[in-house]
């Protein structure tokens, strides 16, 4: 299976960060957990890096695969 996980700010919602694992094998299903709180960006960077660690990349970005979840 290939997902690779990017850390999204979500758009409009201070201090709240997704992490959406995209499964390029079936279609592009997007699976998506959400951070927020104390520390919200810094725990959603680290979960992204511990999902693809094993791919050996992590990927920021301000949009994402799709809206907020």
């Amino acid at each position: 299976m290939t997902t690779t996980y990017e850390m999204v700010a979500s758009a409009g919602v201070p201090d709240e960060y997704r992490v959406e694992g995209i499964d390029h094998d079936r279609e592009g299903v997007v699976y998506v957990a959400i951070f927020s709180g104390p520390e919200a960006e810094q725990r959603a960077r680290e979960y992204a890096r511990l999902k693809n660690s094993a791919l050996g990349q992590f990927r920021y970005t301000a949009g994402g695969a799709g809206g907020r979840t």
